[in-house]
């Protein structure tokens, strides 16, 4: 839920036209990436919907958001920039929310179906009873403070290390 957290802060901090506050929470997402590649994954998942947003909309507040990227004034990671968009375009932080959740559980669903002897009927059943549970997970997220904002797999972080160094990897990143 750490990233949702993110999601319903930047969503805020967005509508606000606050960019100093939306800096402090990317800073505050991507430091709280262990392994380098999750880093890496968000920051240029979020540095490419910074530029098409910004590219696509013309939105002031997303071209900021890609300047500042641009000139290193901060990392662009991906749930900043969902809620950046989202608050472009006049949609809620509820919204921005059960976007992300919805990807991150089809991505690791996906995933699953590579790894694993499971179904894509069984990976459905599981998501649909994953988004059963959006609106109460985002009733939570949107009542956390920032400093909430945290996640704990222990067992994924060092999973995500040894991946790094491994001669051999399921997939590359």
């Amino acid at each position: 839920m750490g990233d949702g957290v993110a999601v319903v802060w930047a969503h805020r901090a967005a509508v606000a036209g606050d960019l100093a506050e939306l800096t402090r929470i990317d800073r505050r997402v991507y430091a709280r990436k262990l392994s380098s590649e999750t880093r890496t994954m968000t920051v240029r998942m979020g540095k490419k919907f910074a530029e098409m947003g910004a590219e696509v909309t013309g939105a002031p507040v997303l071209t900021a958001w890609r300047d500042r990227i641009n000139a290193g004034d901060t990392p662009g990671c991906y749930p900043v920039a969902l809620a950046l968009n989202f608050a472009a375009g006049g949609r809620s932080a509820r919204e921005a929310f059960v976007v992300h959740q919805y990807g991150v559980a089809t991505m690791i669903l996906s995933a699953s179906l590579r790894l694993m002897k499971i179904s894509h009927v069984e990976t459905h059943r599981m998501l649909y009873r994953l988004n059963a549970d959006a609106d109460a997970a985002y009733e939570v997220a949107a009542r956390a403070r920032l400093a909430d904002m945290a996640g704990f797999a222990p067992l994924a972080e060092i999973l995500a290390a040894v991946h790094v160094k491994a001669h051999v990897r399921l997939f590359m990143s």
